[in-house]
């Protein structure tokens, strides 16, 4: 049920296309859409001690990882 659905979001006009992405040494990157959209990533280049996230989640979700993140730093 999960690939079919995946498979018909793919098809349709909800898929980010990044490409030719690169992070340098210790950057951070997060690609976040909002549910039921989905990423179909190309030749990503990521340094040394680099980070890179990509999700699709709840907007609650994004939320609360933000302020996570802001309360780390």
């Amino acid at each position: 049920a999960i690939c079919s659905n995946a498979s018909e979001i793919a098809s349709s006009e909800k898929v980010h296309v990044p490409e030719d992405i690169t992070i340098a040494k210790n950057g951070q990157q997060m690609l976040i859409a909002t549910l039921g959209k989905l990423f179909d990533v190309k030749r990503i280049k990521i340094s040394e001690g680099a980070v890179q996230m990509v999700a699709s989640t709840s907007n609650a979700s994004v939320q609360e990882l933000f302020k996570s993140y802001h309360n780390e730093r």
